[in-house]
């Protein structure tokens, strides 16, 4: 059943809900079967038992057959499935009854060379034909397998404690003289079963690493819990602490947030009860690792700091190198990108003294993550590779997705949309594989925007509302400000005011309690041209100074610019004017277009020769208004940004003396956006913002 939990939570995985036989399918079933005419009674006696399920037919005629073929309107119909299938093992010989019960320990399938050398006696063969013949087992090569799981559950429930924990001694024992690969899980699971749980235990560990080397995280999970689990039990001589970190480790890659903060601060207290500073400085980089994004980055920065003097006083390279990237990465975060450069460079100098590859890749995988936010997307590319490299190399899947995604990121900046959807959708794929649930909202979100800038608005809407029901569900306050903010700003696009606000509100609000600047400074940025449209000024206002406040915290090296909150610079400038503030803006906002054509963001530089139009226009320059419009239907046309495009040419269409041809390209634009949206209400909205922006023209 926890399997099955598993694949029902995967995204990627398609559930088919399968429904009871129909009562005429079932009947035409039960005369296939029965090789006898029942009567309507006792036919409907058996229909009524099954409940729809075909495998309660097959079990009960051939449990008629066990005890004879004649009429057994004596015998009452068993109630329920597994007593039917213990009905029916109980009618086997002797002999038989104890093969099939020593085959259940292997469960469901059963290799038949350890089970001839463990469980099964000299002379079973002729009772393991008789299995066969009555369509309990199955043969398929060297191994044999029960006809139902149902079967082999039934006869492992009736077999008691001691010979239950003999037989999967025996075979334990059996694998471990076996010649072959090592199966490490299965000889956990009998060394478990047959209550010898310090070799359990050394099995288990040894099957997590297995499934981590293959990024199997779940399966890793389950193991590494299993572990600790029995390590309470007895005196094992493991360090139960160590597990008990690694077990948080694996909750926080999957998504689990609150597990993994609650094992990672029972390890930190205890190491600091035992005065294990080398424990103690990993329980500190662990939790904080789980509180950034997640819960709140401003609780994790000073958790960093102490690891990171307890590195310091150690010595021990390698942590130092983690704890600065560790740092490097929070301060981004939160803006400070001259202390998330600083960190990155001291983590990268550290790492080339050390000269291992494996430290080098931890300080390229935070240098990056710096670089890509303040817009030096060659350095930031060139480093994605060699960390995406490395990662193949060894497996590491989810540090792959991580990769994809932020390539796919780069190449959505850069308006190379076909390189940017194949990232993309290989980060999501990888993302699934590995089970990462709590990092699949941000997958699902970058896929929105890419969507929303080729004008794809269905998908669009589809990718973000994903991604926002999937953050908030989680409760990681960082995806819920990062996917709002995507959601918001395709209801913007389309006009729906009233529908993003309380989504942007929502965002901003996740990114005030996360901590998280660069998602925060958009929600409300965005959330403050909404409430325009609402016609709701002083919440324009309100919104605008929370803008402000978080840009003027932000520290940024010279000459550069954060190629994330663009928008915000650009939805600031227009609050502003709508406020009566032009004069300020224009100047501001010309500067940062220069440095966003220079490196390239082409969304950004459309959108920013839009905005400069709309502020000439709100100052009546005219000639300003139409020239830097003409500018960024230029660049929304080459780029392919059907949505900034037929903005533009709305604008141009309600200057003074325009030309005609500017409001049927708008019309054109947005007849292909709206055919692209299931939801006519949506659709009809986009509608009337077009016509209200073309003002009227023909």
């Amino acid at each position: 059943m926890a399997f099955l939990t598993e694949l029902e939570a995967d995204p990627s995985a398609i559930v088919l809900a399968l429904g009871p036989l129909p009562r005429d399918d079932e009947r035409r079933l039960l005369d296939e079967l029965s090789s006898d005419v029942l009567s309507e009674g006792m036919a409907e006696a058996i229909l009524s038992a099954s409940d729809g399920v075909p495998l309660y037919l097959r079990e009960f005629i051939r449990s008629l057959r066990d005890v004879g073929s004649g009429e057994p309107a004596h015998r009452g119909v068993p109630p329920t499935l597994d007593r039917l299938i213990l009905a029916r093992l109980d009618h086997l010989p002797v002999a038989v009854r104890e093969t099939v019960t020593a085959l259940s320990v292997f469960g469901r399938t059963a290799d038949l060379g350890v089970a001839r050398s463990s469980v099964l006696a000299d002379d079973s063969g002729p009772s393991f034909d008789e299995l066969v013949r009555e369509g309990l087992i199955e043969t398929v090569g060297s191994t044999c397998s029960f006809s139902h799981v149902l079967v082999q559950e039934v006869a492992y429930s009736t077999l008691l404690r001691d010979r239950r924990k003999e037989l999967h001694r025996r075979v334990a024992e059996a694998i471990e003289a076996s010649p072959g690969e090592r199966q490490d899980a299965t000889l956990a699971y009998h060394w478990e079963r047959a209550g010898m749980w310090e070799q359990a235990i050394g099995y288990h560990v040894a099957a997590a690493d297995a499934a981590e080397a293959v990024s199997g995280l779940v399966e890793a999970l389950s193991h590494v819990d299993a572990a600790v689990r029995l390590s309470t039990e007895i005196d094992a001589g493991l360090d139960v602490l160590a597990l008990i970190l690694r077990r948080a480790t694996l909750q926080s890659h999957l998504g689990n947030a609150a597990a993994a903060r609650e094992d990672a601060e029972h390890v930190l207290a205890g190491a600091r009860g035992r005065r294990d500073r080398r424990l103690e400085m990993e329980a500190l980089e662990e939790l904080g690792s789980i509180l950034a994004g997640a819960v709140d980055y401003r609780a994790a920065t000073p958790l960093f700091d102490e690891a990171l003097h307890l590195a310091e006083v150690s010595g021990d390279q390698m942590r130092l190198v983690r704890c600065h990237a560790r740092l490097s990465i929070t301060w981004t975060n939160r803006l400070r990108f001259d202390r998330g450069l600083d960190h990155a460079e001291r983590a990268r100098a550290i790492a080339a003294d050390d000269q291992g590859s494996a430290l080098e890749i931890v300080a390229l995988d935070a240098l990056k993550q710096v670089e890509l936010q303040i817009g030096d997307l060659a350095s930031a590319e060139d480093h994605e590779h060699q960390v995406l490299d490395f990662a193949e190399q060894r497996g590491d899947l989810w540090s792959a997705q991580v990769c994809e995604l932020e390539l796919g990121l780069i190449a959505t900046l850069r308006g190379r949309w076909e390189e940017a959807r194949r990232h993309l959708e290989r980060g999501s794929e990888l993302n699934a594989e590995v089970r990462d649930h709590g990092n699949m909202p941000v997958h699902l979100a970058a896929r929105a925007w890419l969507d929303r800038l080729q004008g794809q608005y269905g998908t669009s809407l589809d990718l973000a509302m994903r991604a926002w029901d999937a953050a908030r569900e989680q409760g990681h306050a960082e995806w819920t400000a990062w996917s709002g903010m995507f959601l918001g700003s395709l209801l913007l696009d389309l006009g729906a005011d009233e529908e993003a606000s309380p989504i942007l509100q929502q965002g901003a609000w996740a990114a005030e309690r996360s901590g998280s600047d660069l998602h925060g400074v958009r929600c409300w940025a965005k959330l403050g041209q909404s409430r325009l449209g609402c016609e709701d000024v002083a919440g324009a206002r309100d919104a605008l100074q929370r803008v402000d406040d978080v840009l003027h915290r932000m520290v940024l090296p010279h000459d550069r610019t954060n190629v994330f909150v663009w928008d915000a610079w650009v939805g600031a400038a227009l609050i502003r004017a709508a406020l009566g503030d032009e004069i300020r803006s224009a100047p501001e906002l010309k500067m940062l277009v220069e440095l966003w054509e220079r490196d390239g963001l082409r969304e950004a530089v459309a959108e920013g020769h839009l905005a400069l139009a709309r502020l000439a226009g709100h100052a009546g320059d005219r000639e300003a208004a139409e020239r830097a419009a003409q500018a960024a239907s230029a660049e929304a046309g080459a780029a392919g940004l059907p949505g900034t495009e037929w903005r533009t040419h709305a604008f141009l269409s309600a200057l003074p003396d325009a030309d005609p041809s500017h409001a049927i390209a708008a019309r054109s634009i947005v007849g292909a956006l709206t055919s692209s949206l299931s939801d006519h209400r949506l659709a009809a909205v986009l509608n009337e913002t077009l016509e209200r922006d073309l003002g009227g023209s023909t």
